[in-house]
Parts: C-alpha cells; sequence; structure tokens
C-alpha cells in the first residue's frame, strides 16, 4: 500500500509552519505554557527575543525584498541587511504616494 503524495505546495506551506513552531514558538500548539522556573522563551526558541511583534510583510512587498537581496548580493554583498532593505522598500513606495 502506497500512501498518497502530498501536493508540493501542501508540503511546504506545512514545513513553513513547522519550522516557524520550532524557532519562533509555540511547538507545544497554541495552548503552550513554558514552566516559569525552567523555561524562558530566549532558551527555548532561538528567536524568542530576536523577533518583531508587529512586523507583517505584505507578499509583494516579500517579492521585492527577494529581489533586492539577491541585487545586493550580485553588487558583492555576501550579507545583505534585509531589515534594513525593508526599509528602504517601505521609504520608496511611501514617496511614490
Amino acid at each position: 500500500m502506497t500512501l498518497p503524495t502530498p501536493a508540493p505546495n501542501l508540503l511546504r506551506d506545512s514545513l513553513t509552519e513547522m519550522i516557524t513552531n520550532d524557532l519562533l514558538g509555540p511547538s507545544g500548539g497554541l495552548e503552550e505554557e513554558l514552566d516559569q522556573r525552567e523555561d524562558h522563551v530566549y532558551q527555548r526558541y532561538l528567536v524568542g527575543m530576536l523577533a518583531p511583534k508587529a512586523l507583517e510583510i505584505a507578499g509583494e512587498e516579500m517579492d521585492e525584498l527577494a529581489e533586492a537581496i539577491r541585487e545586493d548580493r550580485r553588487k558583492g554583498n555576501p550579507r545583505p541587511n534585509g531589515h534594513l532593505l525593508l526599509k528602504e522598500i517601505r521609504a520608496r513606495k511611501a514617496t511614490r504616494h
């Protein structure tokens, strides 16, 4: 008996969710509670103290950001700063409106 192969987009979405939950939380589900005496967010989750609280990036901005990172790498910068590039993208959009 062969198990059905999931569609690539469903597999990608599932993998993205697992990675996000593992790095950012909550990996134990939405009801997860950490024991304050034993667990700290910054110890439990790799990006527990680094992730911006309310940063939302629209799909169009993600595409622009990816292109800006590729362009920055083409110019010789091996480690582009995505946060700064996103600020530049948003500043350009603000001046256009």
